[in-house]
């Protein structure tokens, strides 16, 4: 029998990052596909990664004049048969890819965060909606990565028919062994020190546990780097905490991750999270996860009591309810872990192999 010629992908991304590289990997060994990944950048100010960026993939990171990629462009208007994949619909970059697709009358799909639902006015609510009923109407799929996305992007006049939730990918390693029972009780949160992230809200709920009798001192550790930590590290010493929260600064990402392995549970308090990968690698560790309620991959991947819980958004007060669970009862820890670790390996590599093969029509 003759082989099947593997269809021919470009994707578009702002930058190498440890999840899209392991997807990405996955591609390029499946035998499907004949991927070349386009990166805007290599390293970006806020992710200083030190180790070298090496892929097993085929990639390539344009020198280009402005937002001009001539490259991507004659790819885009002569490969007519390729598909192509763009991050997003606001950067420009991507953007004129796009416009030169949709010129050719080729195929190509986006794949997004969920959209940030803030209310927009005037008349750049107006462009902006115009201008996506376009793209969408244009666009041969549109990925969003929750099911919340993918309702949003309903209401956004989004076409039914073209949405696909496509997730971020994470590796799913062995089953991780449980850290050994310590006392105190092990709190983290990973991620940049942005007042989005909301870590001055885990802070004052760590505070409002600690002063409860029994509770013992269960400590927070903070992983990550940003304009915030300043104020947090006074807001920590205003409340007298010194003892029990750490900063440990940016950190790579296995380094990280064996944090992550070490701790008992991931608190993740954003006000708003478009996604949020931490979630999902909490989850491949058998960690239990505690989420803000507007942290996208919680909302899609957390089952209230089951394998974490959600809180409601801003609420300190929620937060250490949810905080006390594991501080009262800390058999919850494993057994919420466990079930955490069994909804992650739902969602294996293959799995996304197949929904791409759906996507750029490969039988």
């Amino acid at each position: 029998m003759p082989v099947q010629a593997k269809r021919r992908l470009h994707w578009f991304c702002s930058q190498p990052t440890p999840y899209n590289d392991f997807l990405f990997s996955a591609l390029a060994s499946s035998g499907a596909f004949d991927l070349l990944v386009h990166f805007r950048k290599i390293r970006w100010p806020s992710h200083p990664w030190r180790v070298p960026f090496k892929a097993s993939f085929s990639w390539r990171c344009p020198i280009r004049w402005g937002w001009i990629d001539v490259e991507a462009i004659r790819l885009a208007l002569s490969e007519r048969k390729s598909y192509f994949i763009l991050a997003g619909w606001e950067d420009p970059w991507m953007l004129v890819v796009a416009m030169a697709r949709i010129a050719r009358g080729s195929p190509f799909a986006i794949w997004t965060d969920c959209p940030n639902p803030k209310a927009r006015f005037g008349l750049k609510r107006i462009l902006r909606a115009r201008w996506l009923a376009y793209l969408f109407s244009k666009a041969d799929k549109v990925l969003v990565t929750g099911e919340a996305g993918a309702k949003l992007l309903a209401a956004m006049n989004c076409p039914a028919e073209k949405l696909v939730v496509f997730p971020y990918w994470v590796a799913v390693p062995p089953t991780p062994k449980a850290p050994p029972a310590s006392s105190p009780l092990r709190f983290i949160c990973l991620g940049r020190l942005d007042p989005i992230k909301r870590f001055d809200l885990a802070i004052c709920a760590l505070e409002q546990v600690s002063r409860e009798r029994g509770a013992g001192k269960p400590v927070l550790t903070l992983v990550g780097e940003g304009p915030q930590r300043h104020h947090l590290q006074n807001l920590v010493e205003g409340k007298g905490l010194q003892g029990c929260v750490r900063f440990l600064g940016w950190k790579e990402h296995a380094e990280a991750m064996q944090l992550l392995e070490d701790s008992d549970v991931l608190v993740h308090p954003a006000d708003w999270e478009p996604y949020g990968v931490v979630v999902l690698e909490a989850m491949t560790l058998a960690k239990p996860v505690i989420a803000s309620d507007h942290t996208m991959a919680a909302v899609d991947r957390v089952r209230v009591g089951a394998n974490g819980f959600l809180f409601k958004s801003g609420d300190a007060q929620d937060l250490a309810a949810c905080m006390r669970r594991f501080v009262v009862d800390r058999k919850l820890i494993t057994q919420l872990g466990q079930q955490a670790r069994l909804t992650a390996e739902e969602w294996p590599a293959n799995r996304a192999i197949a929904l791409l093969k759906q996507v750029a029509g490969i039988a």
